[in-house]
């Protein structure tokens, strides 16, 4: 299956931040760092997180 038989369609009014999380990434020992994808910041259809 190819991903470019299906029609895009645009979820957001433009790209999304990425924020770092610090605490988690230092919860989890200290080894990794953790990133979060901030959708809820810029979709317009919803606000306060994922729906």
């Amino acid at each position: 299956m190819h991903l470019d038989r299906f029609a895009r369609h645009r979820l957001t009014f433009g790209p999304t931040p990425i924020e770092r999380l610090d605490r988690l990434s230092a919860a989890l020992g200290g080894g990794v760092t953790i990133w979060a994808k901030r959708e809820d910041c810029n979709s317009g259809l919803a606000f306060g997180g994922n729906k």
